[in-house]
């Protein structure tokens, strides 16, 4: 069976090495992309020149997809909004769509009940958060949030100077990330196989926004992964990548069968 490239995109205050057990497992049966996004790894310090925009962040990936014969699009956390955006533009380039627990928050826009109203207020508070205060503070709050209360002090502090200066960039993640309009999610016109992934100990933030995004993929499976929270990628890598690779797997045969 012909393998189709697969390209993996990382979340915010991360880079493509996040991908590196999927990758070094996989890699001697398919070709693995796993670049990193501006503002990240070999890109840290990356100037940005325009307004915040998910089209800019998804302009490379795009143009090097538009020269491959279509590829298997996998992304996680922010990485699943620059991946949706990439789908949008050129749908027709992906053959299919993995997401670990998508954060996408302009999702809540579209809807009218007030939970959903409030989870919106909590994203855009921890925006504010960092914007409005050190740096420190602002990684603390932002992995606190997304991994689990107390992450932040169990980490070096090697690790949270590192993670302090990607502060900038995290807070562009979330202006690009909430530009998006209200209808972008409301009814994606994209036909390809879908897998969304989803912690079992996540926080209700990430489980809502997998919910409210099935329902503009009525294609896409949801499956719970037990014993994980946000980051599984990364403290579940053989889990989550022999899960990814069995959805790839299935949407290639599914593909060669039609």
């Amino acid at each position: 069976m012909q393998q189709i490239p697969i390209l993996a995109i990382h979340g915010s205050a991360s880079s493509g090495a996040m991908w590196k057990v999927f990758k070094r497992r996989y890699a001697p049966h398919s070709e693995i992309l796993t670049p990193d996004l501006p503002g990240y790894g070999n890109q840290f310090g990356y100037v940005f020149c325009q307004p915040p925009c998910l089209a800019q962040r998804a302009f490379p990936l795009l143009q090097h997809i538009k020269r491959q014969q279509g590829v298997h699009l996998v992304a996680h956390s922010f990485g699943s909004s620059v991946a949706l955006e990439i789908v949008r533009q050129a749908p027709d380039c992906v053959r299919s769509l993995t997401l670990y627990e998508p954060v996408v928050p302009a999702i809540f826009k579209q809807c009218e009940d007030p939970e959903d109203v409030r989870w919106l207020g909590d994203l855009v508070g921890l925006s504010q958060i960092l914007a409005g205060t050190s740096a420190p503070v602002a990684m603390q709050t932002f992995i606190d949030f997304w991994h689990h209360p107390g992450a932040w002090v169990a980490f070096s502090p090697t690790v949270q100077d590192k993670l302090a200066q990607l502060a900038p960039v995290v807070l562009r993640d979330f202006q690009e990330a909430m530009t998006e309009p209200a209808a972008t999610y409301a009814d994606i016109p994209f036909t390809q196989p879908v897998k969304i992934f989803v912690g079992q100990h996540t926080q209700p933030h990430a489980r809502r926004m997998a919910q409210l995004l099935q329902q503009g993929l009525p294609q896409a499976q949801c499956q719970v992964m037990a014993s994980m929270g946000h980051m599984g990628p990364l403290t579940h890598a053989e889990v989550v990548s022999q899960a990814i690779w069995q959805h790839i797997q299935r949407a290639e045969q599914t593909a060669l069968a039609a």
